[in-house]
């Protein structure tokens, strides 16, 4: 099951290939993006991984956390089904014409852990179109997700912190 491999996870790498490895297998999910909250800067979400969008795209893509996305999705977990993204200045600033027209969709699945938005799947194309049980299916696995993946960032954090030789701590 899901819960027991990534019970086995140990850093982000490992929990997001489970992750969309399930969202791929039982929800279709062909193209995504999947944002991760920047515990170093705090000042938003980058993307983490994708595969529609270029690895220098990905180091550059990011939402903050006053955006118009991150303010619609942050508090409640669910399917949101971003309409008009393509207006959205905050992604026409940051991607092409060209981009925003390789993106079919924009499903947002937030990934909250203890009323905090630890990341989200942006889904960009599924190979069939969700019904309302694709949606819970989705919100399960974002439910049962985040706090591996909250635990997982607290895990780098902390040896992030104890690596550094001048650190009070």
């Amino acid at each position: 099951s899901l819960a027991r491999k990534l019970s086995e996870s140990r850093n982000l790498d490992s929990a997001l290939d489970e992750i969309i490895e399930t969202f791929s297998k039982e929800l279709g999910v062909s193209r995504y993006t999947f944002f991760m909250y920047d515990t170093n800067e705090k000042k938003g979400y980058n993307a983490f991984s994708s595969n529609i969008f270029s690895p220098e795209k990905i180091n550059n893509l990011n939402l903050k956390n006053d955006s118009e996305i991150v303010g619609i999705v942050s508090n409640i977990p669910g399917v949101y089904n971003i309409e008009g993204f393509r207006q959205i200045r905050e992604l026409s600033q940051q991607l092409t014409n060209d981009e925003l027209g390789f993106l079919k969709e924009f499903i947002v699945v937030p990934f909250i852990n203890l009323n905090w938005l630890i990341g989200m799947l942006v889904v960009h194309e599924t190979t069939f179109p969700w019904t309302n049980t694709n949606r819970e299916i989705a919100v399960g696995i974002s439910e049962v997700s985040a706090p591996v993946i909250a635990n997982v960032m607290i895990l780098k954090e902390k040896e992030t912190i104890f690596r550094d030789p001048f650190n009070p701590i």
